[in-house]
């Protein structure tokens, strides 16, 4: 199965804020926060979508999986399958789509 990491639009102040909180001296930089950053979407790519300590949230809207990432960055997605090819040929592709960015686990 082929894993692809997206974010939505409605992540991407949440995601450009984590990131300039990783690149703050005295222990960030721009290089911290690219790391991290690969880091995290390596993960997700790898585990097909669920990385270890990632659990399913039903009652969240939309129902979502969160995963403490690192001490201070909490993670939520969603996963989208897609069938690719035609005529019964190729295979599926997952869509991690990340929807937040937070110190903190989702309310």
């Amino acid at each position: 199965m082929r894993v692809v990491v997206k974010f939505h639009k409605t992540a991407r102040d949440a995601y450009d804020a984590w990131q300039a909180r990783l690149s703050q001296p005295p222990t960030g930089n721009a290089g911290v926060a690219l790391i991290h950053a690969e880091e995290m979407i390596r993960q997700l790519e790898e585990t097909d979508g669920v990385p270890s300590g990632a659990k399913f949230h039903p009652e969240l809207n939309p129902p979502s999986w969160v995963w403490r990432f690192s001490a201070d960055t909490w993670i939520r997605f969603v996963h989208k399958s897609r069938r690719t090819g035609g005529w019964g040929w190729g295979g599926v592709t997952l869509e991690v789509v990340v929807t937040d960015v937070s110190n903190q686990p989702p309310a």
